[in-house]
């Protein structure tokens, strides 16, 4: 047994014998000025990480957010518990069990609601909603069209307050624009950044005949990135459930579409595009190949100079990358919106001030965002320091649908000059705003820091920001995120399946045709029992909300 689960466990006791826990307390009124008349303390079930990146004398209870809390609401926090990955799944596990939740937890998933609200063990927020939340949150909220709040909507009934999770599609090839200079390659002529698969063969075979041991494409065998940015040029949705045209959920690895897909890396393999040792390299020997200037070219999203490019920059101060999305020979990217909530805030049925967390979400999500940072250095240093996010009370983000073409838009007009710096909406986007005008000053003088935070923002988001503009992005919606009982028992080895046979299909080890195969035995060993379980989940779940 572990410590931390050795104590999650002592806990429940202590909880199941009526010590602790957020047995009612008296009800603190709320001050005509916005505060608490007495300091009320309310108790966490606080996710925590191994580096918060915190100050130094800075804790997850006294930190520049807590702080500003204590000033502004007068409320103060103790952790009931604080816990990690799966031992903080099994701190709400054992919670919930003892029949004790602390007054303000989060959770990751619509079925652990589903069993607190079976345990009548949280509160209705749907009342406290309509009458604490700012015009600002009901507007985040608002801007994803019943995508976000309607999942934490049961019965009619408000029983959390979600994460947001904004759309971050299409996934992009960032490919080194310094080399297709030096070989005289124009990939995209009319500047639109959407290219064909055959101008995508033409950069990697320029990278591949730079020198011994470079590599045109150097993939993970898993293919998660790679296959997503594939997809958009067939049409293609693998690893993500969505609806056929009869309605009933599909898995879209399975699709005649991926086949293509799968079909168009073989051919690269075949003929030296692709890496002759994939299937065997580690994502770590892949990213020293990008670091050592063997590989030009890296799958993802528009945030992927934030945190896997800055160590190529360091190593050459030429490099530059920049974004481009494959597009079907119609020009379209088949895109998915992402799943429009993210973990979730519940409250105590014992909680005495159960607005509390209302109000909470309205200062940190709405109020905080546009302090003045000179006011309050130390909440502008936690943005330049990295501070992770569950150092919050509420281990949320609350940003609207738009809020990433938002932030492009800003920053585009602030590093032209438009308007000025001081103009930027909130504190995180001046941090960054800074960061871009310092590289636009002088480029080969701009830390990495700087020269990540311009390309992922003024090129992967305007990427982003272009093709939706130009109507290029055709959105569908996915039928169904999360796990089934089966989907938890056997998921696991399906993925590996799928995996080792992609591997296998792609590198010549079996034909074409044993896609179909691997078809067959996905549906055989459990993939036809879980299409099953999500048809069951998605036509309860329409029931419950209605």
């Amino acid at each position: 047994m572990t410590k931390r689960y050795g104590a999650a466990l002592l806990c429940a006791l202590a909880l199941l014998a009526g010590c602790g826990g957020s047995a009612r307390k008296e009800r603190v009124p709320l001050g005509e000025d916005g505060r608490y008349a007495e300091t009320l303390t309310l108790s966490l079930g606080r996710y925590v990480t191994a580096d918060p990146r915190l100050p130094a004398g800075d804790t997850y209870t006294d930190n520049a957010y807590t702080r500003y809390l204590k000033d502004r609401l007068n409320i103060t926090f103790v952790d009931e518990f604080e816990a990690t990955g799966e031992d903080f799944d099994r701190q709400v596990a054992l919670s919930i069990a003892a029949g004790e939740i602390p007054d303000i937890m989060t959770v990751q998933s619509e079925e652990i609601i589903k069993e607190l609200i079976n345990a009548d063990l949280i509160a209705d927020l749907s009342e406290l909603y309509a009458r604490y939340a700012s015009p600002r949150i009901r507007e985040i909220y608002d801007s994803f069209g019943g995508r976000c709040l309607g999942k934490a909507t049961f019965g009619g009934r408000l029983m959390a307050l979600p994460g947001t999770r904004i759309d971050d599609r299409p996934f992009m090839f960032w490919i080194r624009q310094d080399w297709l200079d030096e070989a005289g390659i124009t990939l995209d002529p009319d500047g639109d950044h959407c290219i064909s698969l055959a101008d995508l063969e033409t950069a990697a075979r320029a990278f591949a005949a730079r020198g011994k041991g470079n590599v045109g494409l150097a993939f993970a065998s898993s293919l998660g990135d790679e296959l997503a940015a594939l997809a958009p040029a067939f049409g293609a949705f693998p690893n993500t459930w969505v609806r056929g045209a009869d309605g009933v959920p599909r898995y879209g690895s399975l699709s005649d579409e991926t086949r293509a897909c799968v079909a168009q890396l073989r051919a690269w393999y075949e003929s030296g595009v692709l890496d002759p040792q994939f299937g065997t390299r580690s994502w770590d020997e892949i990213t020293a190949l990008l670091i050592n200037g063997k590989l030009g070219i890296v799958p993802g999203q528009w945030h992927v100079p934030d945190w896997r490019l800055p160590s190529v920059r360091r190593m050459d101060r030429k490099a530059v990358f920049m974004p481009y999305a494959a597009a079907s020979p119609a020009g379209a990217l088949a895109v998915t919106h992402s799943d429009a909530a993210e973990r979730y805030v519940v409250v105590s049925k014992n909680c005495a001030n159960p607005e509390a967390a209302i109000l909470l979400l309205n200062i940190l999500y709405d109020e905080m965002r546009s302090l003045d940072s000179a006011a309050y250095p130390d909440l502008g240093s936690y943005i330049s320091l990295g501070v992770d996010n569950s150092t919050k009370p509420l281990w949320i983000e609350c940003d609207p649908a738009s809020s990433l073409m938002d932030e492009y838009q800003e920053y585009r007009e602030i590093a032209a000059g438009h308007i000025p710096l001081d103009s930027a909406s909130t504190v995180y986007r001046r941090s960054i705003a800074e960061s871009i005008l310092a590289y636009q000053k002088n480029p080969a003088a701009a830390d990495a820091g700087e020269w990540s935070y311009y390309l992922s923002r003024m090129e992967g988001l305007r990427l982003m920001y272009d093709t939706a503009a130009a109507g290029r992005l055709a959105w569908t919606t996915p039928a169904f995120w999360g796990q089934t009982p089966t989907g938890r028992q056997r998921g696991g080895n399906l993925q590996t399946m799928q995996e080792e046979s992609f591997v296998k299909i792609i590198t010549g080890a079996e034909p074409l045709a044993a896609f179909d195969t691997f078809v067959s035995r996905w549906k055989a060993e459990g993939g036809d029992t879980i299409t099953a379980e999500i048809a069951a989940v998605i036509a309860a779940e329409t029931e419950a909300r209605n």
